[in-house]
């Protein structure tokens, strides 16, 4: 039975700045226990506190010093950057130390009731011989994700990929277009659009739109 003190967290509008957060809401939030429901929570969130809490639960506590460790040394612990760097590096430790249980750690990290744990999942799963559409399919899950978030990560996680080969992007893509899922039909606008606001322009499209 939820209380009514959970419901009122569940329910919540969100603060408008970051100082607004309620301590517990943001408690919470790095504990993994609950979702961001506005960009401001987004961003507050402290991914070190984050990871502190949810490796342990993953199988991932020996591997928790070094991301950390890496994380301080690059001096960032919130927004887009750490969210980027801590998937490339939990996706290098699963290589090397854990490939066995690769997919049953994608699998926690990617169904993982924070937003945020499954951005990190949205920048795993690189393989450099994955091909287009390898990268495509494991992306499609975040990109009809029900969290704004994540979608935003999604499209970002796999831009550059894309940008690379913009014709079999563009050909692939347009099957997503037809989507019944809208998140599906945006994430095929967007993760091509030639002049991205929080990413890399793509070039040839920006020359020539026709392709």
């Amino acid at each position: 039975m939820i209380t009514k003190e959970a419901e009122v967290i569940l329910n919540r509008k969100g603060a408008r700045k970051v100082n607004e957060i309620p301590k517990e809401v943001l408690q919470l939030l790095q504990q993994g226990k609950v979702e961001s429901v506005n960009l401001t929570e987004w961003l507050a969130i402290n991914h070190i506190e984050l990871l502190k809490n949810v490796l342990p639960s993953i199988g991932l506590k020996n591997s928790l010093e070094c991301i950390v460790a890496e994380l301080e040394k690059q001096n960032v612990e919130t927004g887009m950057k750490v969210i980027r760097i801590t998937g490339t590096l939990l996706d290098e430790i699963i290589l090397k130390e854990n490939e066995g249980n690769k997919e049953d750690i994608l699998l926690k990290l990617s169904d993982h009731i924070s937003d945020s744990v499954r951005c990190w999942a949205a920048f795993m799963n690189k393989k450099s011989n994955n091909t287009l559409k390898d990268t495509l399919t494991y992306i499609r899950p975040f990109a009809a994700d029900h969290h704004f978030g994540v979608r935003e990560i999604a499209w970002m996680s796999i831009r550059e990929d894309l940008s690379q080969n913009i014709e079999e992007s563009v050909e692939l893509l347009v099957e997503w277009a037809k989507s019944e899922d809208e998140n599906i039909r945006r994430f095929s606008v967007e993760s091509t659009r030639p002049r991205g606001v929080w990413s890399k322009h793509i070039e040839i499209l920006k020359q020539e739109p026709e392709k």
